[in-house]
């Protein structure tokens, strides 16, 4: 039955099936080439049902799955020079959500031969070949290219495995064995494997609470947050547990590394009472033995290292909203789950917006959030948090007693007026321009003269998106004028950019200061041998 339908279909180019009976044909027709759908319904095959996308002039490869969750096919096809994803319904007759995962670019390298796998966690992985003939490098290569997505819209720049032997130009094949919860890569020479990661493997999870002699954990804006650990390894007891880039073990570069902060609660403070604080990535680990100690340093960052990373694939994006554009740069990173929160701003449309290939994915996702002046972190879970403050969020914390050494500052340089400066509506009037203002006039009668801030952003094009943006940067110049420090007691309930409570003391103890602020930067500090657990806490204007 197959053979007798596949040849009036002429040459294929490419075939697919979801693990039924349906299958995803790309294949020869006058002119160029087409893809479609064909059902069976046990007995026959349907006529095919040809996509939307007309005769094209390369197809080579098409992958699928069917999502039973969402009653749709899950359908990725290379072009040869792009990578492109579709959403089919069950019949063929509707194809939407067109996305590319690879971009047209003219004489780029060749993209083809996907394969598509959806794991049970609801990660999709996509693998094809990235090949270059020698014309564009001057050497020729094959190499299968590994990207995943959680929406199956915003795409991983992902990860090469060059070692794999595809001389015959065949794709690299993601499986899934459910029995051991492997997935395997498997190529023309070799197979890969990835085990799914369990607490109750001991090779891969190890305990070290009780041998931490000291750490110091930093967090400041727009860059990892980073933590130092030093580890007592008296008798070479961690020997053991400590790996290299070929040997796995728990104590390893790229090993997840997870905090928990707190204190002995309850009658005679017995009770331990633990918050989970932050996840870090190991990036260094350094055994120091010595006469007097023997010991392990780790130092470690938080996945927003990741950030940090060059983009690939340079993208045009058209009038996409600042929410899309947040998620797409962080998936990119490979930062999946990103929080964003539900205001007119995320909503905001950017009209044209290009993510720079050979620039950093922190580079890109600044621009972004500046355009509205928001702020990000990642949270203790590795979730991407955004942040567009408010000057009526609510105080998560209020000090008085607990604060050992106070620093309040203020300066009076910040601007009292703002004028932002975008691009027209549409280009239909010469030099016609998008305008809006903020202003804080109890700071400019209180120094008695206009301090301008003009900020021009042509990814703005109404008078309101300016108006957005001038307010936003008038609140931080209004924030920038408070420099405050607190050293306090360890608090693992705090994250950065909290509001917070301060009151101190009246006179003669205190300065009688009082106010609302917002954390912008914490160093926390544990040290066993000094009987040290201190927070210093860095706050601006709330």
């Amino acid at each position: 039955m197959w053979s007798i339908h596949l040849r009036q279909l002429a040459l294929m180019r490419g075939l697919g099936s979801g693990g039924n009976n349906d299958i995803f044909i790309q294949y020869d027709v006058v002119g160029g080439k087409s893809m479609g759908m064909c059902t069976f319904n046990g007995t026959s095959w349907s006529t095919i049902a040809v996509w939307p996308g007309g005769i094209v002039s390369g197809l080579a490869g098409v992958a699928v799955y069917w999502d039973s969750s969402a009653t749709l096919y899950r359908l990725v096809y290379s072009t040869a020079t792009e990578i492109y994803s579709f959403n089919v319904n069950s019949t063929g007759t509707t194809w939407s959500g067109q996305n590319y995962l690879v971009a047209a670019s003219a004489n780029g390298l060749i993209h083809q031969s996907p394969f598509l796998l959806r794991e049970p966690n609801g990660t999709h992985t996509v693998t094809y070949v990235d090949y270059d003939p020698g014309t564009i490098t001057g050497a020729s290569f094959f190499y299968p290219r590994v990207r995943q997505s959680i929406d199956f819209v915003h795409w991983s720049n992902g990860y090469i495995l060059q070692d794999a032997n595809l001389a015959a130009n065949l794709g690299i094949v993601p499986l899934y064995r459910p029995t051991d919860t492997t997935v395997y890569m498997v190529a023309q020479n070799r197979t890969y494997t990835r085990s799914d990661y369990s607490q109750a493997n001991t090779a891969r999870y190890l305990d070290i609470s009780a041998a931490i002699l000291s750490y110091k954990r930093t967090e400041h804006e727009s860059k990892p947050a980073t933590i130092e650990l030093e580890l007592d390894n008296t008798g070479g007891v961690f020997n053991s547990k400590v790996g290299s880039l070929t040997t796995f073990a728990p104590i390893n570069i790229g090993s997840s590394l997870v905090l928990s902060e707190g204190y002995k609660t309850g009658t005679n403070h017995t009770t331990p009472e633990t918050v989970k604080i932050a996840t870090f990535r190991m990036k260094k680990v350094t055994f120091e033995r010595g006469p007097s100690a023997h010991r392990i340093k780790i130092m470690g960052v938080d996945a927003s290292y990741l950030l940090d990373t060059i983009n690939h694939f340079q993208i045009q994006y058209a009038a996409q909203t600042v929410a899309y554009l947040i998620t797409e740069i962080c998936a990119r990173a490979g930062l999946f789950t990103v929080a964003v929160p539900g205001s007119s701003t995320f909503t905001q449309t950017v009209p044209i917006f290009i993510l720079q290939a050979n620039r950093t994915l922190r580079a890109t996702l600044n621009e972004v959030c500046q355009t509205y002046n928001l702020r990000y972190f990642i949270d203790q879970d590795e979730k991407v948090q955004l942040r567009e403050f408010n000057v009526g969020d609510a105080s998560v914390w209020t000090y008085q007693p607990e604060v050992e050494v106070l620093s309040l500052g203020t300066d009076d340089e910040p601007a009292n007026h703002v004028i932002v400066t975008g691009a027209a509506t549409t280009n239909t009037t010469t030099a016609k321009v998008s305008t809006g203002e903020a202003y804080d006039m109890t700071a400019e009668k209180l120094i008695g003269f206009e301090r301008i801030k003009h900020v021009v952003d042509l990814k703005l094009t109404t008078p309101t998106q300016c108006a957005l943006r001038a307010s936003s940067i008038l609140y931080q110049e209004q924030r920038a004028t408070v420099a405050h420090h607190i050293n306090v007691p360890l608090n693992p309930a705090l994250q950065l950019h909290d509001p917070l409570t301060l009151t101190d003391y009246a006179a003669p103890r205190g300065t009688g200061q009082s106010g609302k602020f917002r954390i912008n930067s914490m160093q926390a500090e544990f040290s066993a041998q000094a009987a040290k657990f201190e927070h210093v806490i860095s706050l601006e204007g709330a």
